[in-house]
């Protein structure tokens, strides 16, 4: 979400302002710090022009990227 918001030049108070959303919804979703409800998705998809399946083949890439990083080993410090 961030990269395409950068593409188009916006501010996440713009994303919010053209959404309807909340500025601090903007920053958690674009953060992956909330999950994104299905009105969410289409207002922001809407806005950023991009297709709502592009968005969430990248949550499932980040899902998969975060279950790798939390089944890898941990380094023990010594």
């Amino acid at each position: 979400m961030g990269e395409e918001r950068k593409r188009l030049k916006l501010s996440k108070n713009k994303i919010a302002y053209l959404t309807g959303l909340n500025q601090s919804t903007v920053s958690r979703l674009e953060n992956h710090h909330e999950n994104p409800t299905m009105d969410s998705l289409l207002r922001v998809a809407d806005v950023l022009e991009i297709n709502l399946g592009d968005i969430i083949k990248q949550a499932i890439q980040n899902v998969g990227t975060l279950e790798t990083k939390l089944k890898a080993p941990r380094k023990s410090r010594k």
